[in-house]
């Protein structure tokens, strides 16, 4: 909790109901968005690879049709 989640709740005890809920689900969506970031960056990793493996193949082919 932040000093400044703690200076919202000394002067509103009430707001304790909603923070903990808003914060709840900021942490469970910031989760989520990391989550998702990872998965992407993973499949990039793979198509890079692939592409990267795909340009190799290509260049051997064409080495093989110009002899």
């Amino acid at each position: 909790m932040t000093r400044g989640d703690l200076l919202i709740l000394l002067r509103h005890p009430l707001n304790a109901l909603v923070l903990c809920p808003q914060r709840e689900k900021l942490i469970h969506e910031l989760e989520e968005e990391r989550r998702l970031r990872l998965e992407s960056e993973k499949r990039l990793r793979e198509v890079t690879e692939e592409s990267e493996l795909g340009q190799a193949q290509m260049v051997s082919l064409q080495q093989q049709f110009s002899r």
